[in-house]
């Protein structure tokens, strides 16, 4: 089974092929989430953009972005929601899924 590790946080968590960054933060008890986002966000439909995690090593043990993910975070005018572009080397915990062992960093909305 793959293994997801959160830089900075000293967790870990194995889970099944397939299964989302998302889903393996919760394994862990990392929440990918800041601020009001720990109560309203999208709960994992790639629209808020808040569970964006930096990938340090393993980005090929990642499927590859989706057309959610490749979106999130583009402005949709003045009452867009994402506020954070894409950014090199960043993903959508809830859309990547994975494939093999990964080591990710949360990118909380209060580190910019």
């Amino acid at each position: 089974m793959p293994r997801v590790t959160f830089a900075g946080q000293d967790k870990e968590a194995e889970v099944a092929v397939g299964a989302s960054i998302r889903q393996a933060a919760k394994a862990a008890g990392v929440c990918l989430y800041s601020g009001v986002f720990k109560l309203d966000n999208c709960h994992g439909l790639g629209l808020c953009g808040e569970c964006r995690v930096r990938v340090i090593e393993g980005e090929e043990h990642l499927t590859e972005p989706g057309l959610r993910e490749r979106h999130a975070g583009r402005p949709r005018g003045r009452r867009s929601v994402v506020k954070r572009g894409n950014e090199e080397g960043e993903r959508l915990g809830c859309q990547a899924l994975v494939l093999g062992d990964v080591v990710v960093q949360p990118r909380l909305r209060d580190e910019g």
